[in-house]
């Protein structure tokens, strides 16, 4: 079995440092600290032209939960619509809840009858769902490719279980575990589950760049610069090689 490495970038740099440390996609985001929202077009176009890889959209409007208004919905639609032109698009992954924090049937079967052959994933919005093996029925019954996921809990490893069930009940969606994944447990989590891709970020505080003069009151953002981590990302390759898992 072959372990697909896909990681979370926010920008050029790290797009770059992925490409060369050897991953096989990426998912392109911004303000990663709030768990991703969409990336600007501009961003996007540079990843794409930068680096020859599937690039993954996350289409997400704000970090405020998963269930959305009329207006967010019609967000995400524009910029889904949007980034379908971009070279090399390698999916796009979004995610919506309702009222009973299930899946939002009627949005993603609208937005995968707009975007036919065009893969779509489901993403970490299943983790805050009442229950993640009913969410993952709607999901596939609504048309989507594949679910990223922690298995309901922050850490992949803490949600193992549920992840393994899941790839037993996925019956040809692809499942991608997600939540604090590194070298360290990536082979365990690959033995318990059964995922045939894992999602990480890779990137470490910048400490020497931290500014002069916050830019917010109160000093917010003071810490977010950061550099890609690219020895993680080596090293999570190199634990699922040594484990014949590449």
């Amino acid at each position: 079995m072959r372990v697909e490495v896909e990681v979370c970038i926010t920008g050029v740099d790290e797009a770059l440092a992925a490409s060369q440390a050897g991953a096989d996609r990426l998912e392109l985001c911004c303000w990663a600290e709030c768990g991703g929202i969409t990336p600007s077009m501009g961003q996007a176009v540079e990843v794409a032209r930068a680096v020859d890889l599937p690039l993954r959209i996350l289409i997400r409007p704000g970090p405020a939960g998963f269930r959305y208004s009329g207006h967010e919905l019609a967000i995400m639609r524009l910029d889904a619509q949007a980034f379908s032109a971009l070279p090399r698009l390698g999916g796009l992954v979004v995610g919506a809840l309702d009222e009973a924090d299930l899946p939002d049937r009627l949005f993603l079967e609208n937005l995968r009858a707009a975007h036919a052959g065009q893969e779509l994933t489901f993403h970490r919005a299943i983790d805050r769902s009442n229950d993640p093996l009913r969410a993952l029925a709607f999901c596939r019954d609504a048309g989507m490719d594949r679910i990223l996921t922690s298995g309901g809990r922050d850490r992949a490893m803490e949600g193992a279980s549920t992840i393994a069930r899941m790839v037993e009940g996925a019956e040809g969606l692809r499942i991608a575990a997600a939540g604090g994944i590194g070298p360290e447990e990536v082979v365990q989590l690959v033995d318990a589950t059964g995922v045939q891709e894992v999602h990480f970020s890779a990137r470490r505080p910048a400490d020497d760049h931290a500014p002069e003069v916050a830019l917010a009151s109160g000093g917010q953002g003071q810490g977010l610069w950061t550099l890609p981590d690219t020895a993680k990302i080596e090293r999570v390759l190199e634990a699922l090689d040594r484990a014949g898992l590449r």
